[in-house]
């Protein structure tokens, strides 16, 4: 009960930006109060002399946040190494998003190119949500591009449940790190 006052806590502090991820993490709260036990499973276990300090201090749906958290940190990553394979290797951009041809356009895809009122190309590393593509399409198609850099739209729902996997078969990623830096 104490994480679903967390879970809003967090939303509200906009730490979680959507309400469906808060409602997806309080109900996976009151679904899963507790570490699940199955052997062999979680394959990362917590040493038995401060397993109850962790389990009380860092509860179950807090470890598949976390682990959500990592999961996520893992997209620059993979468009890093899907540009690199495409040879589009232009930094902070190919950690952020992926060259786009207009006349297909991503339909789940932000642009990050723009024609500026001033007619200006201009990149916007994180574009805004309430923008209009079709008319920014439209500007950069008239200036004569036709690929522009897009980031996807990952809702952090794709992480949280890679998160809850994650967390139930391997365990805490965070404190498995932590242990072997230490």
């Amino acid at each position: 009960p104490a994480m679903i006052l967390v879970y809003q806590l967090f939303y509200r502090a906009r730490i979680l930006h959507g309400g469906a991820d808060a409602k997806a993490l309080i109900t996976l709260s009151l679904l899963v109060p507790t570490y699940p036990d199955m052997a062999p499973f979680p394959l990362m276990t917590l040493d038995p002399r401060v397993e109850t300090f962790w389990r009380v201090t860092f509860p179950f749906s807090l470890v598949f946040w976390v682990d959500a958290a990592v999961l996520f940190l893992a997209v620059p990553l993979g468009l890093l190494l899907l540009n690199a394979a495409r040879g589009n290797l232009a930094f902070p951009q190919a950690l952020l998003g992926y060259r786009a041809r207009l006349d297909s356009f991503p339909p789940h895809a932000w642009l990050m190119e723009k024609i500026s009122a001033r007619g200006d190309h201009v990149l916007v590393l994180f574009p805004r949500r309430d923008g209009n593509p079709t008319q920014d399409l439209d500007q950069l198609r008239a200036a004569g591009i036709d690929r522009a850099w897009v980031t996807p739209q990952i809702p952090f729902m794709v992480p949280l449940g890679g998160g809850f996997l994650l967390a139930f078969f391997v365990g805490n990623v965070l404190l498995g790190f932590l242990r072997l830096v230490t």
